[in-house]
């Protein structure tokens, strides 16, 4: 459709080009876009606003350029071997690898990652093996307090949890055992008082919670603090990361999303 300036109307928006006019693509705008490889991008999430971290895995071999492609994007560092690689993906052609030795990313800090006492989704597809307090996600820093997350695996052999950092306590767990090194999509999401957890789409239990998860400290994935020790390597790939704050996006049981 055609807007009053000669720009198209309702083209959902994901780049860094400002519009003129929210809503509408100038020319100019699209020119731009278009060189940039970011036209034409349609996104389908109703609940994009809500998006806090976007992680696809998306990029050529062997690079350490990875991006957030949610609305508010955030700087991914990383750390260690941590890299794209071509070897496994579950869209894209490509995904996060993590070698188990001492590779991470950091989001850095960021209020879009406090969950407090609202509903929130996390979920990502991986393709890991079961190590000891291996990480896939966790808010925490030195000093760590009870308001902190995390998700990833527990002491218990071949549980993955969502849980209280500080703690290790897992709020909701299930054995992961039939999933180890398999793509698999893994999703934690809180409604209303209730955590559910879920494996391709199937919950695998369930628990009452209220935490409030106010900490407003780093983000890291593959890694987990412990007042004066680091630990939680994280072994396998990682692909489509999503945080979702404010939206419980699954209640029951679903059939997990395609490429985001």
């Amino acid at each position: 459709m055609i807007g009053f300036n000669g720009g198209l109307i309702g083209a959902a928006r994901e780049t860094s080009v400002n519009q003129s006019v929210p809503g509408v693509w100038t020319p100019r705008e699209q020119l731009k876009a278009k060189r940039a490889g970011t036209w034409p991008v349609i996104i389908n999430d109703p609940y994009f606003a809500n998006v806090s971290l976007l992680l696809r895995g998306d990029g050529t071999n062997g690079s350490t350029a990875i991006v957030d492609g949610s609305s508010s994007p955030k700087t991914i560092t990383t750390y260690g071997n941590t890299q794209i690689s071509t070897a496994q993906s579950q869209y894209g052609g490509s995904s996060i690898y993590f070698d188990g030795a001492g590779d991470y990313l950091s989001a850095g800090t960021s209020s879009d990652f406090v969950l407090g006492t609202a509903d929130f989704t996390v979920e990502c597809w991986a393709r890991i093996s079961y190590t000891q307090y291996g990480t896939i996600v966790t808010m925490t820093d030195v000093g760590i307090t009870t308001d902190e997350w995390l998700l990833g695996f527990s002491n218990t052999a071949n549980q993955m949890s969502f849980g209280i950092n500080s703690s290790g306590q897992a709020i909701v767990g299930a054995n992961y055992s039939s999933y180890n090194n398999i793509w698999t999509h893994i999703a934690a999401c809180r409604s209303s008082s209730t955590l559910r957890l879920f494996f391709n789409g199937v919950q695998q239990a369930s628990a009452t919670n209220t935490t409030n998860f106010s900490a407003n400290k780093t983000l890291f994935f593959g890694r987990r603090y412990t007042d004066s020790s680091v630990y939680g390597n994280l072994n396998g790939y990682i692909d489509d990361f999503r945080i979702t704050k404010g939206v419980a996006r699954y209640t029951s049981n679903f059939t997990p999303p395609g490429a985001l």
